[in-house]
């Protein structure tokens, strides 16, 4: 048997867990068909890096959440039929919560260094006339730098096609104990970042303007941003096949069903190790009207967070490897 093009170059470590995890999630009488047609194994003529980035978040969260001894656990089950004919990736029941759990990996292009040039500049936000604004102050300010800029791209509609694609697969008429989660498997922290200002910022699917309609992700009761990513294709020589050394953010949608009950959302999420009080929390801010602004900024709130609520030992953690594009101090 060959093994696709990641993972024979990746630690015996983690090719050891990657075969104990799909073992573990998709049974001995599952997994020889699974790795085929997920990880491209033993034919890798169809690999693609992005499609097996994807699988192996999926595989990851649902490793993870069996390991919990979850009641009803499943993969790979249809629960809107015959509305939708698509699977649900990941289903569980924790006490009464009946839990959904959709995994996306939506594909980041390699930003630069924000040290370094060509330095990457992206809309923040949708507003009118953001790309075009985009355009003309990277060829301005090439005038005076040459290369020093470059346009990058707002991947505000993937996250859009994500929220879209989970709710028209969870259930139509989800009952008061059913909770819906996105898990989006993010890079590092300021990709998460990236993503959460889609959610937050000037347009965002989660505030009162939101470019796209509310009801077509409404059965969406939370996003859960997570650094997932990062650990297959940053920190691969450390943990990277749980979510025990992942960061989750966990964001309620503010547009969705009026049924869902506070403790469903508490019973549905208490598996997971995530920071969703913390991240609310006032506790992040300090004096000063430049660090108030900061941490008002839906783009950079979730850098802000690592770098001014997790320990030095959670930072570690979570982001053993530095990134270059990284705006703060290594740890």
């Amino acid at each position: 048997m060959t093994l696709d093009p990641i993972i024979k170059n990746r630690p015996s470590e983690y090719i050891a867990d990657f075969a104990n995890a799909a073992i573990a999630a998709y049974g001995n009488e599952e997994v020889l068909r699974k790795l085929q047609q997920k990880f491209f194994v033993p034919d890798d003529n169809r690999f693609n890096e992005d499609a097996y980035l994807q699988s192996a978040a999926e595989l990851t969260v649902a490793n993870y959440v069996r390991g919990k001894g979850v009641a009803d656990f499943g993969t790979e089950r249809k629960v809107n039929k015959p509305n939708n004919n698509k699977d649900v990736d990941v289903c569980y029941r924790v006490g009464s919560t009946r839990v959904y759990l959709e995994v996306k990996c939506p594909a980041e292009e390699p930003l630069a260094s924000v040290s370094y040039p060509p330095i990457t500049v992206v809309p923040a936000g949708h507003t009118p006339g953001g790309l075009e604004r985009v355009r003309n102050f990277v060829r301005t300010a090439n005038t005076q730098h040459p290369s020093a800029f470059q346009e990058g791209k707002n991947r505000e509609m993937r996250l859009k096609d994500a929220l879209v694609d989970a709710h028209q697969k969870f259930r139509q008429n989800p009952a008061m104990d059913d909770l819906n989660l996105l898990f989006v498997a993010c890079g590092d922290f300021t990709q998460m970042s990236d993503w959460h200002g889609n959610l937050m910022g000037a347009g965002g699917f989660f505030t009162g303007g939101s470019f796209h309609p509310p009801d077509t992700y409404r059965n969406v009761d939370c996003v859960i941003l997570s650094s997932l990513k990062y650990r297959h294709s940053v920190a691969f020589n450390f943990s990277a096949w749980s979510l025990d050394n992942v960061l989750l953010i966990p964001i309620l949608n503010p547009h969705g069903r009026k049924n869902l009950l506070d403790t469903t959302i508490t019973e549905g999420l208490s598996i997971f190790g995530h920071y969703w009080k913390e991240f609310r929390s006032e506790r992040i801010l300090r004096a000063g009207p430049e660090e108030l602004q900061a941490s008002a900024d839906p783009h950079t709130k979730v850098t802000w967070f690592v770098d001014r609520h997790l320990s030095p030992e959670e930072k570690r953690r979570f982001f053993p490897v530095c990134t270059p594009r990284s705006p703060l101090a290594a740890w």
